[in-house]
């Protein structure tokens, strides 16, 4: 089990809610200490029932159910039922504040059935979300999605500064992991920089994981490759456009990469794999362009040029990603129109 789906997280957010209710609900230290015990033991057997019940999913479906994005959707869903259960019981067992005893009776009826038409409402929300997202799923498999699976190759990129180079022969030992992507890679050469462009793309909504344990720059452990530092920049384009990414400088036995990456759903260009996890949910539920991408430019520093590094990388974006970001619009609206 992958750290994602250790539980972890459930267990502080629900430990969270449930001291936070537990002090504003109970007035007793012993109820208190209860809902707080229980709030540590529900999200354990809660994620153990979610685990078993995406792999019974996975299993029973041949893995066409239950995995990417819907798997983590799933596992918000099931873990907001869970809380919202969780809390609902406890109010049951609240103790009454002396303002509420002292309160006549009209008023306590009134503020009572105000009360269950809230709960009434939000359990009804609940429902509706959880029968959306299998809807919308069942719609978006039904389709049948023809997939362009070719890899980029810049063949039809306009001619710039940064020229292409078919079969280089300073290719770096090192290319980005990735699982079930159309990987690509070009390069390209300015006044003897070395430069290169990779992307890992995920065309099929139905097929393939953006962000996993899988897709990595390096693989941990790996020797003759370190991660040396990883900051987060962005860049502006002529026309005012500005693209976030994730700087990263890298070690290949003795050669240092600079490696400018982001993800990309539908278009729209990201860093943070929460934020790209929610924006895919969210495409898919819209039924946006559904392509994705992890984009990644690279170029090779030469130590006396250090200084000059980040201008010589953003040059090459600034050259080159307006071509490639045309081709997987490409390409993403020729899958939405289908």
């Amino acid at each position: 089990v992958v750290e994602a789906c250790s539980g972890v997280r459930y267990l502080i957010a629900s430990i969270t809610l449930g001291v936070l209710y537990a002090y504003l609900t109970y007035e007793k230290w012993w109820k208190r200490g209860i809902f707080i015990l229980i709030s540590i033991g529900v999200p354990i057997i809660a994620n153990g029932l979610r685990a078993y019940m995406i792999v019974m999913l996975g299993h029973m479906s041949d893995m066409t159910v239950a995995t990417g994005v819907d798997h983590l959707v799933y596992g918000w869903l099931f873990f907001g039922v869970v809380v919202f259960i969780m809390i609902r019981i406890g109010a049951f067992f609240k103790d009454e504040m002396v303002s509420d005893v002292a309160s006549n009776t009209s008023a306590h009826e009134v503020t009572s059935s105000t009360g269950k038409g809230k709960w009434a409402f939000a359990a009804l929300i609940i429902v509706a979300v959880t029968v959306i997202w299998p809807v919308v799923y069942t719609l978006e498999q039904n389709q049948e999605y023809v997939v362009d699976q070719t890899a980029f190759d810049g063949k039809y990129w306009s001619e710039k500064e940064w020229a292409h180079i078919q079969s280089p022969a300073w290719q770096w030992p090192w290319s980005p992991l990735a699982f079930e992507a159309i990987q690509s890679a070009l390069y390209f050469e300015n006044k003897e920089q070395h430069g290169g462009v990779f992307v890992d793309y995920y065309p099929d909504p139905a097929k393939g994981e953006l962000i996993n344990s899988q897709n990595l720059l390096v693989e941990p452990g790996e020797l003759s490759k370190r991660i040396v530092s990883v900051s987060n920049k962005s860049l502006t384009f002529h026309n005012g456009d500005e693209l976030p990414y994730e700087l990263t400088r890298l070690y290949v036995s003795n050669t240092e990469l600079w490696v400018a990456s982001w993800y990309q759903v539908g278009g729209e260009p990201m860093v943070g794999t929460y934020k790209t996890k929610l924006w895919e949910g969210l495409s898919r539920l819209i039924m946006d362009r559904k392509d994705r991408a992890r984009v990644m430019f690279v170029i090779e520093v030469d130590p006396l040029l250090e200084g000059k590094a980040q201008d010589t990388l953003e040059d090459l974006i600034r050259s080159r990603y307006p071509d490639l970001n045309v081709e997987m619009k490409t390409r993403g609206d020729a899958l939405h129109e289908r």
